[in-house]
């Protein structure tokens, strides 16, 4: 498990993204309404209708890649032949979906301006339209995969067809003319407008009950389309019309997106790091160093990447207390190696070096362990173990932790600066096999290899905390210690860096975002509201979860502050602040924690609980689910005020008394004074929290809650309670992220936390290809005229035979094929029907390609632009290039398919020239050409892998 400590969420409504781009599909449908496109090719609703003529939304599923050959294709519409009104919904042309409405007397209409080019990819896409109500108009919302594409829509007049008699989804009213082409699946008409959390909802159901539980309602109509076109709910089943079928396509959850997330975008590459200069910048612990003992045993690990390799010894990460005492540490020597040390007895200790293989510009995961019962210290970079001597020794007395330089003594100067980036450092109280140091290689984003418990995790640094750009803007935070020990690192200097491709991802993390208030003109607002108005007047209570990192701007920190009362935070000394609840304005009472209340850069779950009805009265403080001493400073003289202004968090309403840290799960209690033991299940579930919503154990409050905010949105703050009461950001509060620990089976590239086994073909059990057998074999793509990429990791355990095929398509009358064309070169080629031979499109040379894995790329970007890439694990790559027309047409003979390991050489002798070369991550992305950027990383995910693979 993971340390509780770190958090977890359930649900997970912090969430941030877990980027899925190409995992096993998540269907939500058993199947789908084809529709070919032929001018009769719909689905007869005559009759559908809601209440149009107020709020309304439809929802649907889409595969098209074909929905504006022709323009006005529609995805539905409906008439009522009475008074004239209609609506459609449609493809307005080659670029824009148009919400068309005829109220009789107008025909107003929306384009959401290039949304059709959004979706028309040939891959599903989750669509929804909300029509508010303003006046007599309608506002309408696209979403697109459950995000608002575009803004609102102008003013449109509304049409009523709750009395429709004709109607079609995939054609025009009439039924003629302006057919759709693709694929619908659970298609949806709502007498209610869906908010955005409900659409996202939606997008995961997977039956009728599902649809309705989290739609929010009942539709006024649904249409699964996975078996027929009977309606689910209604009384307008749905006919058949032309050639429409329904098909076993299932409808997917789309790449590259997370439903339980608030946030508005995502990258594909979402790797974070922390970047040292060299000169300045470093992190250490306000703690001292963990591992006590003679020589404790221990494994230290880490990403980095050197920017500069001038200058003598530069520390990466290291935990030392003095040369007479346990220390371990992994650091570049002056002549490029990478090496580690441990002291573990009277100034005696052991090292290990790589020799001199360092680059610059290079990402490394480095493992460095020590062994107490035989003292001896082991390196391993990149999985690899090495036991060179370095040619330059380590010592010092730090006396605490550090990453990116020397901190001596604790606190004095600081040596030997790293230029360059690191990312997720860990300590552990174990040494690691050579088979976990591999297992961490090879799956950067698991926390823990197999064999070691969370109780082993000493450490735990993913150094990707903060979404801070620029080169100094992390002086004086602090980073976070995933491990749940409370082992926070202070900055000094340093700066974040986004988008590395090769370290541990974010997205592939289960993590939440988090405000950072500034302490400049960050602060959220909640508008005054009677279920949260006189919070205290007969007894309530307040919880949140905060990471202080000073006592804020003019030494009084607000975390809380409205009319009535104020929690806040002062008198800063060495890594403590105080805790101090003041009850009302003019007639304050005063009352404060012990002096050393809270540890700065460490999260601490605080309660306060009061009535003050009675100024007889004291409140309760609570910090990590104890009782803390309060003192009474200034008696109040009245009862408090009635809090009937804003609830300000964060600051205070003027904006000058700002928090210095970050704030999260705040939940009001009006009218309830949580006990002990409540407050004990709030604190022990974590920095994440859990559903308060929901009694659990202990905590029987889940009634009583007034008010509850995550904090987990830089525009707007959702109240998760009943009372929707959102708050609004002011300023321009940067994020931080709040790791969970690891998300199985998530990759940017594929699942790289579950390694396929050696001599195997793209997930199929480990085979060795001989030539002509074990091949494996699918139905031939449709290659025509589009770009595409053929993707794949190779192992020839003997020189490559001339003409024998690593994969191909197509029996010779067309095909595609990349094959050896010898000893020691690749050759990309392709034969167009009616052509005139074998013409060689690309061939790349290296003689790396024997008893070595190796990927190989062919790439179609265009009828004029072919390219292939080999590119020998840690070799020579290679690349050729052919713009010679090619191809018009690469068409399918319906009879050969596509072969791995082989090719169907003809009808007759299928799986014939097979390669005697073993085969991985075999990818095909039909209708796009990877750019160099992507195969790059494509390439740096499969050699992880490959560097593990043995014989």
């Amino acid at each position: 498990m993971i340390p509780v400590d770190i958090g977890h969420v359930y649900p997970k409504t912090g969430l941030d993204v877990d980027l899925r781009v190409d995992l096993t599909p998540r269907f939500v449908s058993t199947g789908s309404l084809y529709l070919p496109g032929g001018n009769y090719d719909d689905v007869e609703v005559d009759g559908l209708s809601w209440t149009s003529d107020g709020a309304w939304s439809f929802s649907c599923w889409v595969k098209s890649n074909d929905l504006t050959t022709a323009n006005y294709k529609k995805i539905f519409s409906v008439y009522d032949s009475v008074n004239s009104h209609r609506i459609d919904f449609e493809a307005k042309d080659d670029a824009d979906l148009r919400i068309y409405l005829d109220a009789s007397s107008s025909q107003p209409y929306h384009d959401f301006t290039g949304a059709a080019t959004r979706v028309q990819d040939g891959t599903w896409h989750h669509l929804a339209l909300v029509a508010t109500v303003s006046s007599s108009d309608n506002i309408f919302k696209l979403y697109i995969d459950g995000q608002q594409f575009g803004a609102d829509s102008s003013a449109c007049a509304r049409a009523d067809i709750s009395s429709a008699d004709s109607g079609y989804i995939g054609n025009h009213y009439g039924g003629s003319s302006a057919t759709l082409t693709g694929n619908l699946a659970h298609v949806g008409f709502w007498n209610a407008a869906l908010s955005e959390a409900q659409v996202r909802s939606l997008m995961t159901a997977t039956t009728y009950a599902e649809a309705v539980t989290k739609g929010g309602s009942t539709p006024a109509a649904y249409y699964l389309f996975e078996t027929d076109a009977d309606a689910s709910v209604g009384s307008v089943d749905g006919v058949l019309g032309g050639s429409a079928v329904i098909v076993g396509d299932r409808a997917r959850l789309p790449n590259g997106l997370d439903l339980t997330g608030g946030r508005k975008d995502a990258r594909s590459v979402s790797g974070r790091c922390v970047d040292f200069d060299g000169s300045a910048d470093g992190m250490y612990g306000t703690t001292t160093y963990d591992v006590n003992g003679s020589g404790d045993t221990t494994t230290l690990s880490c990403w980095f990447n050197a920017d500069s390799l001038s200058g003598s010894n530069a520390t990466i990460a290291s935990n030392v207390k003095a040369n007479a005492s346990n220390s371990i540490a992994i650091y570049r020597t002056g002549t490029n190696e990478i090496a580690a040390v441990a002291y573990y007895a009277a100034s005696t200790h052991v090292k290990v070096s790589t020799g001199s293989v360092l680059q610059t510009g290079k990402w490394y995961h480095a493992v460095a362990t020590f062994d107490k019962d035989s003292t001896t210290v082991k390196l391993y970079v990149d999985g690899k173990e090495y036991s060179a001597t370095p040619s330059i020794g380590y010592g010092g007395t730090d006396n605490t932790f550090e990453i990116g330089f020397r901190h001596l003594g604790g606190g004095g100067s600081q040596i030997q600066h790293f230029n360059g980036k690191i990312s997720d450092v860990k300590m552990f109280n174990i040494a690691f096999t050579a088979a976990q140091a591999l297992e961490q290689y090879q799956n950067p984003e698991q926390v823990l290899p197999t064999g070691a418990t969370a109780s082993n995790l000493k450490r735990w640094y993913p150094l990707s905390d903060f979404d801070i750009a620029g080169a100094t803007n992390l002086d004086g935070l602090y980073m976070q210690d995933a491990s749940g020990n409370g082992k926070q690192l202070l900055f000094e200097n340093c700066g974040m860096e986004f988008s590395q491709p090769n370290i541990p991802q974010l997205g592939l993390r289960s993590s939440s975002s988090r405000l950072y208030f500034d302490q400049d003109d960050d602060k959220v607002t909640v508008g005054n509201n009677a279920a949260i108005d006189g919070l205290f007047a007969s007894g309530g209570s307040i919880a949140l979860w905060v990471n202080i990192f000073s006592d804020g701007e003019g030494t009084y920190g607000r975390m809380i502050e409205t009319t009535g009362y104020k929690f806040f935070v002062q008198s800063e000394s060495s890594g403590n602040v105080q805790i101090r609840f003041d009850h009302t304005w003019g007639t304050n009472g005063t009352w404060v924690g012990p002096s050393a209340s809270i540890a700065l850069g460490v999260w601490n779950h605080l309660v306060v609980t009061y009535n003050g009805s009675s100024i007889e009265n004291d409140p309760v403080f609570y910090v990590n689910g104890s009782a803390i001493t309060v003192t009474e400073t200034v008696k109040p003289i009245a009862p408090i005020n009635a809090d009937t202004a804003d609830k300000v968090f964060g600051a205070n309403s003027a904006g000058d008394r700002t928090t210095h840290g970050i704030i999260s799960e705040i939940a009001y209690y009006k009218g309830t004074v949580l006990d002990a033991d409540a407050v004990t299940v709030m604190y022990n579930s974590g920095v994440q929290g859990f559903d308060l919503l929901t009694d659990s154990g202990n905590y029987d409050n889940a009634a009583d809650v007034d008010g509850w905010w995550k904090l987990d949105n830089p525009v707007t703050i959702a109240d998760l309670s009943t009372n929707s009461n959102t708050g609004t950001v002011a300023g321009s509060p940067a994020m931080v992220t709040v790791q969970e620990g690891a998300t199985v089976d998530l990759s940017s590239f594929g699942t790289m936390t579950s390694l396929r086994p050696p001599n195997g073909i793209s997930g199929v059990p480990g085979i060795y290809l001989t030539p002509g057998r074990n091949c494996a074999e699918m139905p031939e793509p449709a290659w025509g005229t589009d770009p595409f990429t053929v993707a794949c990791w190779c192992y020839s355990p003997q020189p490559p035979v001339a003409h024998t095929a690593i994969w191909g398509s197509g029996d010779g009358d067309p095909y595609v094929i990349l094959k050896f064309s010898g000893a020691t070169s690749v050759v990309f080629g392709a034969y167009t029907s009616g052509g005139t031979g074998n013409t060689v499109v690309a061939t790349a040379s290296s003689s790396e390609i024997t008893n070595r894995w190796f990927f190989v790329c062919a790439r179609k970007h265009s009828n004029t632009s072919w390219e292939l890439d080999v590119m020998p694990l840690d070799g020579t790559p290679a690349n050729n290039t052919q713009t010679t027309e090619i191809s018009t047409t690469l068409t399918s003979d319906g009879a050969a398919g596509f072969v791995v390991g082989g090719w169907d050489a003809s009808d007759a002798t299928p799986f014939k020239r097979g390669a005697a070369c073993d085969i991985m991550d075999f990818r095909i992305w039909q209708g796009e050409a990877l750019t160099d950027a992507q195969m790059n990383a494509l390439y740096e995910s499969g050699a992880r892998k490959a560097r593990g693979l043995t014989r």
